[in-house]
């Protein structure tokens, strides 16, 4: 067995991954797991898996919102096939992300979102409707995060919601 591209960013604390197959979107933050034999190890993910490492839970969680914003989604299914080439890691390329800025409020708010939705998938019984708010809420924070921040992923909230029930 044989695994390539090994570096530091594997090892990362934080990560964002998403699965580089398939045809929904969905990234995710892997975080470190305890085990009462090998103390905290970092979850590995398999060779169909991107991801990016990221130097704290703030920028994780950023980047996990955004790639997870309907913009960016609409964006992504844009001009990456369903399939195989759904989740390569050249989308960033195409998406022009800017690096977390914990000075820029819109990027604060947005690792929050992205928080309140983990905190609530992680609940026994998760509301539905709270996850809807908030994933609204989120929604309309990445569409305003791209307008000011200019950078090409610019789509208005109601044509990303129409494009996904289109899917």
């Amino acid at each position: 067995y044989a695994m390539y591209g090994i570096g530091t960013m594997l090892f990362a604390p934080w990560r964002v991954a998403w699965r580089r197959m398939g045809n929904i979107f969905k990234a995710s933050v892997l975080l470190q797991q305890r085990d009462r034999f090998l103390g905290i190890k970092p979850l590995l993910p398999s060779d169909t898996v991107s991801f990016v490492g990221c130097q704290g839970r703030n920028e994780a969680m950023y980047l996990c919102a955004l790639l997870n914003s309907g913009p960016c989604r609409a964006a992504i299914y844009s001009f990456s096939a369903a399939g195989r080439g759904l989740g390569a890691p050249a989308i960033l390329k195409n998406l022009k992300l800017k690096r977390f800025n914990e000075n820029n409020s819109l990027h604060c708010e947005l690792a929050g979102k992205a928080d309140q939705l983990t905190q609530i998938l992680h609940e026994a019984s998760p509301s539905p409707k709270d996850f809807i708010r908030i994933e609204s809420e989120l929604d309309a924070l990445a569409a305003k995060r791209a307008a000011a921040e200019a950078d090409g992923v610019v789509l208005r909230v109601e044509q990303v919601r129409s494009s996904q029930e289109a899917r």
